[in-house]
């Protein structure tokens, strides 16, 4: 389990995160908020990139370490005049993760985002979805336990999207905890477990996926439909979503 207890982080005069504290249990989370609600900067705040954040990280009881975090960040870019294997090892080096099967672990993570063609090849080559999808893929090197994706969809064709949806639902969550941070809200109802909503530097809501979902209950009626009752609709991850961010907002 990943436990954040107190966590603030102020930049320059501005406090944009205040006291979270929340558990993350092993599955897929997606974190949910509005642009400017501190989703960024609570992630960054996970790997420590600010040194103003204050509170505790602990993984099972212990401290984190970077090895035990991959990282997808937003903006996600590679050496032009390297390889996409060179570039791999490099981030592999930089996170202190050493193997006899690197090339092999390499290997693999670039062949479940389909480049193995373009593994040898400049990063000057691969077009801005390529590199996006070279960035999912180390997130994944080294097996981490927590994985960290801000994001990971931005640039992707369509058919990119769903790999990357099939990538997580393959991936053994027994023991994995993956946080990924989207605005596209099918993605998040698709491939997560547990939603948490951020919102001003708050979390607001953390529940099941089903749970946020039927936060609120809804009816439709349609005009079409010759009937003395409204057609009802399963309620959605993005119903429930938009309910719980105008109620906090409305301070119900």
């Amino acid at each position: 389990m990943l436990e954040i207890k107190n966590m603030t982080t102020t930049l320059g005069r501005n406090t944009i995160l205040h006291n979270l504290n929340c558990n993350f249990e092993s599955g897929v989370h997606g974190l949910l908020g509005p642009n400017g609600a501190g989703k960024t900067t609570f992630m960054r705040s996970l790997i420590g990139l600010y040194p103003s954040a204050t509170g505790s990280i602990l993984l099972n009881g212990a401290n984190i370490h970077s090895v035990d975090i991959g990282y997808l960040p937003q903006k996600f870019g590679l050496f032009p005049g390297m390889t996409v294997r060179e570039c791999m090892r490099y981030i592999a080096f930089s996170k202190g993760i050493s193997s006899c099967s690197l090339d092999e672990d390499i290997e693999s993570v670039i062949e479940s985002v389909n480049l193995s063609s373009y593994i040898d090849k400049k990063a000057h080559t691969l077009s801005s979805g390529m590199v996006r999808r070279v960035g999912i893929a180390q997130a994944f090197l080294g097996n981490p336990p927590i994985i960290i994706c801000d994001e990971p969809t931005a640039g992707l064709d369509p058919e990119e999207r769903l790999r990357f949806r099939d990538l997580i639902k393959q991936t053994n969550c027994d023991d994995k905890i993956i946080i990924i941070s989207t605005h596209i809200v099918d993605d998040a109802e698709f491939l997560c477990d547990y939603i948490e909503i951020i919102d001003q530097g708050y979390i607001i809501a953390k529940d099941t996926t089903d749970g946020i979902k039927t936060a609120m209950t809804r009816l439709w009626a349609s005009p079409s439909i010759d009937t003395s009752e409204p057609a009802s609709a399963d309620p959605t991850l993005e119903d429930g979503y938009m309910y719980i961010l105008k109620s906090y907002r409305n301070g119900v």
